[in-house]
């Protein structure tokens, strides 16, 4: 055999591997890097109405058990309010306090949950969670869901507020988290701890919206301007 028409023979393999920006673990486990100046990490509260490990009806609850993850490896500090359903036992109660909404006044609970390298904050309040299902009936959605999703809204921005820390954005999820853009915008405007925070909305399917009667949405205001002006149903439509 003529060697030297053989390829030349590779070195051993050796246990000192050295992972670079190509090694496929790396890219599918980036490092959490976090700032070493002293600067904080910058902050997340995400807001929606079901997420895994928690609750789940649909693909909305894949992403929000997935993408506060997928934000924490990579240096920030991820917060995700969701509602405690009947099902979504669990977690520590870490504070308590009144919430006035719509006339009424819930008496809130959060509970802390681990989800992974970020955080979930349970938003408890039976009156309106501890329910058979979480939307509404076999027959028809549930005629206070308006308020139930304000309330979940509220609990999350109020729990920043009593923590004494300022997001750096905060990040709706579907309709059901619709009013914390809204709320920043007006309700915490001038807010020394939330003015001027920063929000994104993120329709995930609009297939699934809700539209509610000024009725219905009476008791939301925000700076004495209520927010029955118009339905959701009008603002599903001009999106295209």
């Amino acid at each position: 055999m003529n060697r030297q028409l053989m390829p030349p023979a590779r070195p051993a393999a050796t246990t000192d591997r050295r992972a670079t920006a190509s090694t496929p673990g790396e890219a599918r486990h980036p490092r959490v890097t976090t700032p070493t100046d002293g600067t904080p990490a910058p902050s997340v509260v995400m807001i929606g109405s079901e997420a895994l490990p928690f609750s789940k009806t649909g693909g909305l609850a894949d992403v929000l058990g997935a993408l506060p993850q997928a934000l924490a490896r990579l240096g920030w500090d991820v917060t995700l309010a969701v509602p405690r359903y009947r099902e979504s036992r669990g977690g520590e109660l870490v504070d308590r306090f009144d919430l006035r909404i719509g006339g009424v006044t819930a008496d809130i609970g959060i509970f802390d949950a681990p989800l992974g390298p970020a955080r979930a904050i349970l938003v408890d309040e039976p009156a309106l969670y501890d329910r058979d299902r979480f939307y509404g009936t076999d027959t028809a959605d549930y005629p206070d869901n308006a308020r139930r999703f304000a309330v979940l809204v509220r609990a999350a921005l109020e729990f920043e507020i009593r923590r004494g820390r300022r997001p750096t954005i905060v990040h709706a999820h579907d309709w059901q988290a619709g009013l914390a853009p809204v709320y920043l915008k007006t309700l915490f405007a001038t807010h020394p701890m939330l003015g001027g925070v920063a929000s994104v909305f993120t329709i995930h399917n609009m297939a699934y919206r809700d539209s509610f009667s000024p009725t219905g949405c009476r008791g939301l205001i925000c700076n004495g301007r209520s927010l029955a002006s118009s339905s959701s149903s009008t603002g599903a439509r001009s999106v295209s």
